[in-house]
């Protein structure tokens, strides 16, 4: 099912205890997985992506996984509950947490402050992370 099949559902008066129930559902799954150990074989569906081809230009491809709806929909609320704990974990490290287009921001004030007539330097910091070339577990474990 779709989104648009999940809301529908959601905000239809005529599904009633089904609505409640799609939402009761995947609330406790979520908070199962959250606060206990799963075998991630038996959660293997909820885990898989679509695949979807980013041309990147000069003929390569750049593979994108989406989630199906439901672990979208779980991943939000996780990252909204947790949302305050991850940024107070990173504190100062990681500048753009928590801010809304916070990388982009960023971006442009670095570029004002470029091409301002008092800037005689800037600073090349390495932006590997920005290229997904750390390490996940260590990530997932940490925060």
């Amino acid at each position: 099912m779709d989104a648009v099949g999940f809301k529908r559902i959601l905000a239809c008066k005529s599904f009633r205890r089904s609505s409640t129930n799609l939402c009761d559902s995947p609330a406790i799954l979520t908070k199962r997985l959250c606060t206990e150990y799963v075998d991630p074989l038996t959660i293997e569906p909820i885990l898989a992506n679509h695949l979807i081809s980013l041309d990147k230009g000069n003929g390569e491809v750049h593979p994108i996984g989406v989630g199906d709806v439901i672990r979208r929909i779980m991943g939000k609320c996780v990252s909204r509950v947790g949302k305050q704990d991850v940024i107070d974990a990173r504190g100062a490290t990681q500048v753009c947490a928590g801010h809304k287009s916070g990388s982009e921001a960023a971006t442009h004030a670095m570029h004002n402050i470029f091409e301002s007539d008092e800037t005689d330097a800037a600073l090349l910091t390495d932006a590997s992370n920005a290229f997904n070339s750390f390490n996940r577990v260590a990530a997932l474990q940490n925060v």
